[in-house]
């Protein structure tokens, strides 16, 4: 059978936190139990790194899915797991930008199609073995807060200048 790619998405924090614990099982939500026991042995998970929008890894599927509550990730559970192991892992500074590669991925092509894994898988086989660092923000590796510093991101803020966030948003 053919190999089926996967994303995984990690924040800065959970994935330190996956490393930290040996980066050998990876998690998801509960709601996403019926996904996950799709997923089969040799299947590839694509990592990628919100905050930043970068890939920062891929990991090969090594068991059958299964529920866990062993502590891996501080704030959150994820009981859907599955046993990996690395095929390629890669630092923020040193992770494959997204949006560099729009021009060259196919899943920016046509992003009605679900079968972009082969074309996404490339993109992190090569930086694992040349990598070329590009800076990246601390900040936007942590978990984002509901309250932003710029003063027009602020939930308090209003849509339109000089009408309130309910008047705009009828």
């Amino acid at each position: 059978m053919a190999r089926s790619y996967w994303l995984d998405l990690f924040t800065g924090t959970t994935w330190k936190e996956f490393l930290a614990a040996g980066g050998e099982v990876s998690g998801f939500r509960e709601r996403r139990w019926k996904t996950v026991q799709q997923m089969e042995p040799g299947d590839y998970l694509l990592c990628y790194l919100t905050g930043i929008s970068r890939w920062i890894g891929v990991l090969e599927v090594m068991s059958d899915p299964f529920k866990g509550s062993a502590p891996i990730w501080k704030d959150e559970q994820f009981p859907c797991r599955v046993r990996v192991r690395s095929v390629a892992t890669l630092i923020p500074e040193t992770a494959v930008p997204v949006f560099e590669l729009s021009d060259e991925l196919s899943v920016f092509r046509d992003l009605k199609n679900p079968t972009h894994g082969p074309a996404t898988f490339e993109a992190p086989q090569p930086a694992g073995s040349r990598p070329t660092a590009k800076p990246s923000w601390p900040r936007s590796l942590t978990p984002r807060t509901t309250q932003s510093t710029v003063p027009w991101m602020r939930p308090s803020s209003p849509a339109v200048p000089g009408r309130s966030r309910r008047q705009s948003d009828r």
